[in-house]
């Protein structure tokens, strides 16, 4: 059965919250305020992490757009909740953004397996960023392109909101692919 395309009150739903049952995030609560005003320390001075979005971006590009996975992902509201991830064959970046700065920014190596991309040295799921864990599964719902985690695979048959036609969203889907219509079905794993 063919799916409606999102309602034009998706984008307003998506500010309140991200579809039904799904709880917006909040940044982790460990972290004292003072910290969230402040650059991440482990590239605060050094440029590195600049440095490596600037490396993965030349990466994803050298592929082309017909990569079945390298791309540059995001997830969020558009206002307090922004996650950017790149990823490519040397690795991945991502940047936690939201309403007090940036949140956490990290980079790491990333094997493939079975259309899973396991990246290395993201921090527990209470301190990882909404949406990204250390293994994220390649789902095509042609021609869009997302990673989710395996708790996500049944909310991504049931959003009403995918597919979604703005860039904000609950799921992590290759920027861009928000003005591609989606045909049939998600490619979940069954």
């Amino acid at each position: 059965m063919p799916r409606a395309a999102a309602p034009a009150i998706g984008p307003i739903l998506l500010l309140l919250g991200c579809g039904p049952g799904v709880p917006a995030a909040d940044p982790p609560e460990e972290l004292p305020l003072e910290s969230l005003l402040q650059p991440p320390p482990s590239h605060a001075n050094s440029g590195g992490f600049a440095a490596r979005l600037d490396e993965l971006r030349r990466e994803i590009a050298a592929l082309g757009p017909g990569h079945a996975w390298a791309g540059e992902y995001y997830t969020g509201d558009g206002l307090g909740v922004n996650v950017t991830l790149l990823v490519a064959p040397s690795g991945y970046a991502y940047e936690w953004r939201g309403c007090l700065g940036v949140y956490a920014e990290r980079s790491g190596t990333l094997a493939v397996r079975d259309e899973v991309l396991e990246l290395d040295g993201l921090p527990g799921a209470d301190r990882a960023p909404p949406g990204l864990a250390s293994q994220l599964r390649v789902v095509r719902w042609a021609p869009r392109t997302y990673l989710l985690t395996p708790e996500q695979f049944d909310l991504l048959e049931a959003d009403d909101l995918e597919p979604r036609p703005v860039p904000w969203g609950c799921f992590l889907q290759r920027r861009g692919d928000e003005a591609r219509r989606a045909a049939g079905e998600p490619d979940l794993p069954r």
